[in-house]
């Protein structure tokens, strides 16, 4: 019989790839390096599988200790499994692991005096045993190998990766259910000494085999598919070029046919289930009636039904066929988006603009000498009101899902803010009371903006992006100096009002969402510009002239539509 271990090699490339696992695989490994030197000390050389040993084979000098005290021979056998199996994505070539049945004549041991050709019969009978797991354990892997095709997609690596190890496990499994096998063998049979029984093993272990009774062949890869070629081969010279080469989608634009082709093979194949189910019960019922002597119109209907499902699975298996092939071309193509995004738009948007002045310093007041921070009002210049705006840009796809663009755009808003009293002047040249005789006045119209975008489809038509480049912004304040106990009344000077306007330079940042619609582009968006500080000096000092520090921001949200223009 055989040891009471099946035996099984590791490899470090089946364990993870971060440090620690190298770490621990390392470990596994010189472990593993240290048992299978001390096993070898002990088992000798192994010698392949093979069909018709013979008594000179048996060369241990004494009885194994872990040999049945009731045995006469003693056969040391193993399974050896190694973690080496490779599939080459670029030309679909599986390689399976290696699964051998070893044979150590060195560890195998006979009583020279109980030597029989039914005990040596039955000793073959323990090393064919092996060889009948391990050929369960190599056809695990035969579905796997369909999984392994040239260019494979994420998701089709992962299958494999998943019926790979699936396969180990299962593997595994058997390699270590291969000592109990062993150990119903020697008991059923008493060693070989129940001729009953040893035939009824050997037909059983036959059967395993199967016609094949040699040495399993060496695990070598298998090339499935060639580099796609436009070209037949020559039939005598030279080449000829193939007039009919099968298209392959461009990506991203055919997309949606891949799409839809795979749509429809998923939908065929679960008709053909379907109706694979349903003819296995009709059939069933057909039998059924036949077996009780069930005649007339209900048994005539089922057999009817079992002829139509026949053609209609016939047929369903024709397109199918039909609809591999189509999406065949689409091998490789792996995530692209539904359709292209890539052209030009032009688009009307409508929302909320807000004007912020963080600060109206006065910093100078010309009539009085004065050259110091006065006083300020972060109130001065709020606002918010209605934007209308129109905007035109250029998209690109990059990287199947990340975007990218150029964007320019104009708006109009009417943000006006009249501010009592001037800033900064109330207890300086004006009494609290008269300086609301006084007022300033801001005003923004018009804004525009040139802009970069980049962003990431998180869906096949959605979009978030980022946004930002130059701002642009109207700029109008004026200062109205009021008589009477204004501040001007109160200096004895003629009331005035001067205006300055202005265009603001500036920067601006934001982001949004936007989604397609066909041909239409649909968004959100939020922008903050910042258009540093304006200093503006309002009359002179015959006419309290008055110098203050304004600090432009705005804050833009935008509702938008647009048509684009190339997009498929």
């Amino acid at each position: 019989m055989p040891p009471a271990y099946s035996g099984q090699s590791l490899d470090a490339r089946a364990l993870g790839s971060s440090t620690g696992q190298y770490i621990i695989a390392g470990v596994i490994v010189l472990a593993a390096f240290a048992w299978s030197a001390n096993a070898f000390a002990q088992t000798g050389p192994a010698a392949d599988y093979k069909p018709d040993l013979s008594w000179g084979e048996f060369k241990g000098k004494t009885k194994p200790d872990i040999a049945p005290k009731d045995s006469d021979a003693f056969t040391f056998t193993k399974i050896h499994l190694v973690y080496d199996a490779k599939c080459d994505p670029k030309t679909g070539a599986f390689t399976p692991p290696t699964i051998q049945t070893q044979f150590f004549p060195e560890s195998s041991w006979v009583d020279s005096s109980k030597k029989s050709d039914s005990l040596l019969a039955h000793e073959q009978g323990h090393l064919n045993l092996t060889e009948t797991v391990a050929r369960k354990m190599r056809a695990l892997f035969e579905p796997v190998k369909k999984l392994c095709t040239c260019n494979m997609t994420r998701d089709q690596k992962k299958a494999y990766s998943e019926a790979l190890a699936a396969a180990y496990k299962v593997a595994v499994a058997l390699q270590n259910s291969l000592q109990g096998e062993h150990n119903k063998y020697d008991s059923e049979t008493d060693h070989g000494r129940k001729p009953e029984q040893q035939t009824a093993w050997n037909a059983k272990i036959k059967e395993g085999l199967g016609t094949d009774t040699g040495p399993p062949p060496k695990p070598t890869a298998e090339k499935k598919c060639p580099p796609p070629s436009n070209t037949t081969p020559p039939t005598g010279g030279g080449s000829t070029v193939n007039p009919n080469p099968t298209p392959k989608p461009k990506h991203p634009v055919d997309c949606k046919k891949c799409a839809e082709l795979k749509k429809k093979t998923d939908q065929l194949k679960e008709d053909k289930t379907s109706t694979e189910q349903q003819l296995s019960t009709q059939e069933q019922n057909v039998k059924d009636n036949v077996a009780k002597g069930i005649t007339g119109p209900a048994a005539d209907n089922a057999k009817r039904q079992v002829s139509e499902l026949k053609q209609s699975l016939k047929e369903i298996d024709g397109e199918l066929k039909q609809a591999e092939a189509d999406a065949a071309a689409c091998d490789g193509i792996g995530y692209c988006p539904m359709r292209s995004h890539e052209g030009s738009y032009v688009g009307i948007g409508g929302g909320l603009r807000s004007t912020v002045c963080n600060n109206w310093q006065t910093t100078r007041l010309e009539s009085k000498r004065v050259d110091d921070r006065l006083g300020d009002d972060p109130d001065a210049c709020f606002s918010s009101a209605f934007r209308i705006s129109m905007y035109a840009g250029y998209r690109w796809t990059l990287w199947d899902r990340w975007m990218a663009g150029l964007e320019g755009d104009v708006g109009f808003a009417n943000n006006t803010k009249t501010h009592a009293g001037i800033p900064g002047t109330a207890g300086s040249i004006v009494t609290g009371a008269g300086s609301q005789n006084d007022s300033v006045r801001v005003k923004e119209t018009w804004d525009g903006s040139f802009r970069g975008r980049f962003g990431y489809y998180v869906l096949p038509d959605t979009a978030l992006y980022a946004t930002g480049g130059l701002a642009l912004q109207s700029f109008e304040a004026t200062m109205n100096c009021g008589g009477g106990t204004g501040s001007c009344g109160a200096n004895a000077l003629t009331p005035f009002s001067a205006s300055k306007s202005t265009t603001l330079v500036g920067w601006t940042l934001g982001g949004g969402v936007e989604s397609d619609w066909g041909p239409w582009l649909a968004r959100f968006e939020y922008r903050y510009s910042d258009f540093g500080t304006e200093t503006d000096t309002f009359g002179t000092r015959a006419t309290i002239g008055v110098t203050a520090d304004i600090k432009m921001r705005t804050h833009t949200m935008l509702l938008g539509i647009a048509r684009t223009f190339g997009a498929q």
